[in-house]
């Protein structure tokens, strides 16, 4: 399959390449290890929501479906 200069083959390889990379990045990686010095304090964490779109709202259910961007 070609596509202008890159052809499947050449997808392939570079997805490779970004398997590899997190491969190495997340190597030890413990997720349930929390970033604190004592295990009973707390972490707290920010984050900011933005309403995109409003999709869909099912008023007998009390439910609203969006679209949102989240800021860390």
């Amino acid at each position: 399959m070609e596509l202008g200069d890159r052809t499947a083959a050449g997808f392939s390889s570079i997805a490779e390449n970004e398997d590899a990379l997190l491969r190495r990045l997340f190597q030890g990686y413990q997720k349930w290890v929390r970033p604190v010095l004592n295990s009973n304090d707390t972490i707290k964490v920010y984050f900011g929501l933005k309403i995109s779109q409003l999709v869909d709202v099912d008023e007998k259910n009390q439910l609203m479906t969006t679209n949102v961007w989240l800021k860390q």
